[in-house]
């Protein structure tokens, strides 16, 4: 009886298992993507053409002398 009626069940257990693996999960995601933001921050700071390439494919920034054409997915 206290098996499946106690709020120490097993149930609730295997519940918390997943929750706890889901959330695992989701800190792995997040640290994953804070060392690929970490490394392009660095670069960022260090390589001036990676600055004109964000500002181009961000921003649509452009050169005076230059013509730009966004194609966009229709998904």
């Amino acid at each position: 009886i206290i098996g499946f009626l106690d709020e120490n069940s097993l149930f609730r257990r295997l519940g918390y298992e997943r929750e706890i693996s889901q959330l695992k999960e989701e800190i792995e995601k997040y640290r994953a993507d804070y060392e690929e933001n970490t490394k392009r921050l660095n670069e960022l700071n260090s390589n001036p053409d990676a600055i004109e390439q964000v500002a181009r494919e961000k921003y649509l920034m452009k050169k005076p002398n230059e013509d730009i054409y966004v194609f966009e997915d229709n998904k």
